[in-house]
């Protein structure tokens, strides 16, 4: 029974850690689109914007190159995948790639 109870219990810390993590992308994904859009002194270069997206994802360390900056119709777009993969894998075996995305004009 114990190990059945670990397991519901470890997969329950591991979704949920995939959502903060999910949530921190797309805060980070939305903030740094923000900042192109409206704030052209801060984040007036790719470099520049990749650089505020790593820094505005709380909790996480992301090399900011993993950022992808590009020009779309709607604006200018900041998007990610991120791997995720369980702190427990042979529990709980959770792997899956995170995406987030934002436009901003």
């Amino acid at each position: 029974m114990l190990p059945v109870f670990l397991a519901f219990v470890f997969g329950i810390i591991e979704v949920s850690r995939a959502y903060r993590i999910q949530t921190a992308l797309q805060f980070a994904v939305e903030d740094a689109a923000r900042c192109a859009a409206i704030n052209r002194s801060t984040c007036g270069s790719i470099d520049a914007i990749q650089n505020y997206a790593a820094s505005k994802a709380p909790g996480l360390t992301i090399p900011p190159r993993r950022f992808n900056v590009t020009l779309q119709r709607c604006g200018i777009e900041v998007a990610i995948d991120y791997p995720f993969t369980s702190l427990v894998g042979n529990l709980v075996p959770l792997s899956a790639t995170l995406s987030a995305q934002s436009c901003h004009a």
